[in-house]
Formats: structure tokens, sequence, C-alpha cells
């Protein structure tokens, strides 16, 4: 992500989350979307047509019409965003643990549900009415890991006893950076 141009690169693997209740991802199936935007425009594609072109639209036309992968910019930088505004009081340690072979340094940040809809978090939900409907929250804590000082992964869970099939259900957001260096730039398709 470059976050002060407004533009990224990503892929979101949605295998799990596509994968009917009580079977197994089909490994031979994945369901992985691969994602770059600018701040006018979204570039999207399947992985497993990787030789394919990439399908174009404005970033304004993919949150109407592009689903959740149209807001998944919206949502990744929205966290970004949530963390780095926030007041040290928001911000409770937790635990060292390991990453990538790295000891990470991590933290809890509890951001009202108003300021994470409002910032695009959750990219599934439309506003904080429905994240207080759907999971009866009024706050959300965003994870913050971070190795030698660098940001390396940001998480998020919303879970209730009751989705609307009956059981329960948990939804787990993660967002890894890797350390791909100061020398590598977002590349928008042509």
């Amino acid at each position: 992500m470059e976050p002060a141009t407004g533009r990224g690169h990503v892929q979101y693997d949605f295998t799990g989350l596509l994968t009917p209740a009580g079977s197994s991802p089909s490994p031979s199936a994945p369901n992985v979307v691969e994602l770059v935007w600018t701040p006018d425009d979204e570039y999207v594609r399947l992985a497993r047509d990787a030789a394919g072109k990439f399908e174009t639209q404005t970033r304004a036309k993919a949150r109407v019409t592009g689903g959740l992968v149209g807001r998944l910019p919206d949502e990744v930088l929205g966290l970004a965003t949530l963390v780095a505004e926030s007041q040290p009081s928001q911000a409770h340690p937790l635990e060292a643990a390991e990453l990538a072979g790295f000891t990470a340094d991590r933290w809890t940040v509890t951001v009202p549900v108003e300021a994470a809809a409002a910032a695009g978090v959750p990219g599934y939900l439309p506003d904080a009415a429905a994240i207080r409907q759907q999971y009866g929250k009024s706050e959300i804590d965003i994870e913050v890991w971070l190795i030698g000082g660098v940001l390396r992964r940001l998480t998020y869970q919303l879970a209730r006893d009751q989705a609307p099939y009956g059981g329960p259900d948990r939804t787990t957001t993660t967002y890894d950076w890797l350390n791909a260096g100061d020398d590598v730039a977002i590349k928008v398709p042509a």
C-alpha cells in the first residue's frame, strides 16, 4: 500500500469465506482476487486467471456495484488511518508474539463503530447501525503488530452467537504487510 498516494495492490483469499458451512475449502478451486487501486480507479482479476486482463472501473462505481471487493481498498486504508489517528488512551498492550519468524510487539486499539464505519471498516457492512444490529458492538478492537517499530499486521474480528442460519459466526480480517522494501512501487495494470 501507498497510503500517501491512495494506491495499493493486494490479493484477497476468499476461499474459506465462500466455502459452505461444514465442508472443507477445495485447494483446486481457490477464490483469490487480485486488486490494484489508485485514488480514482480499481483494477480486479481472479488470480486463477493470472494471464487474463484486469477489469477496470472507477472507485466510486466500485463502491456501489463492486460489492465487498469494490469496498476493500477503503477498508484496508481505513484500518491504517484509524490506528494512525488513534489516541494513546485507545491503545492497550498485548503480549509479544511471533510473526514470520520475528518477535512482534502488539497492541489493541479500540475505536467506536461510528469512526470505524466512517473509515470503511468493515468493508462488508454499510454503516455503524448495521454493525450494532448484527453484532451488538459499540466498539471494534483492531490488533496492531509491529516488528522493529514497522507495521506488519492489522487484524480485527466480529463475532456473534447467532447468525441468520442459526449458529454462531466469527469473521476475522487480517492484513499483512510484506517486507517489499522502499524501492517497490505499485504498478497500475495497462
